[in-house]
């Protein structure tokens, strides 16, 4: 499981900066088209 996904919305595009374990990361997310997946990258 991710361990952020509470933070991500899943349903369409986003990006945000977030912060974990005290540090600011930008967490993005990308619903792919072909699939049930979305792609994300911290």
């Amino acid at each position: 499981p991710f361990p952020y996904a509470d933070r991500i919305r899943f349903n369409e595009d986003d990006a945000q900066v977030t912060t974990i374990d005290g540090e600011q990361y930008l967490l993005a997310s990308h619903k792919l088209t072909y699939s049930d997946w979305s792609l994300v990258h911290v």
